[in-house]
């Protein structure tokens, strides 16, 4: 992550909850006031992970985003995730 900002500059937006399917979608558990505006608009993004106590951050490009209010939840897909086995790497 070369951006110019530290992790304690990053705002959380959303959490990821689980997988959606096989095609290497998230459903995400919205933390903003306006998931419409973040989650439905392309572009890039940051995913924060912690793996064995160390945190770090990506940049993923947001495909598309669509809500579901049976969840409250959003559907994300980002490029270069194609799969379930994708979503972990």
């Amino acid at each position: 992550m070369d951006v110019g900002l530290t992790l304690e500059e990053f705002i959380e937006i959303g959490y990821v909850s689980s997988v959606h399917g096989l095609d290497g979608e998230l459903r995400v558990k919205a933390t903003t006031d306006f998931p419409e505006t973040r989650f439905s608009v392309p572009g890039k993004r940051w995913l924060k992970t912690r793996v064995a106590g160390e945190e770090t951050v990506r940049e993923v490009e947001l495909l598309e985003g669509r809500g579901h209010p049976g969840q409250k939840s959003w559907i994300l897909s980002f490029g270069g995730v194609n799969s379930v086995d994708e979503v972990g790497s």
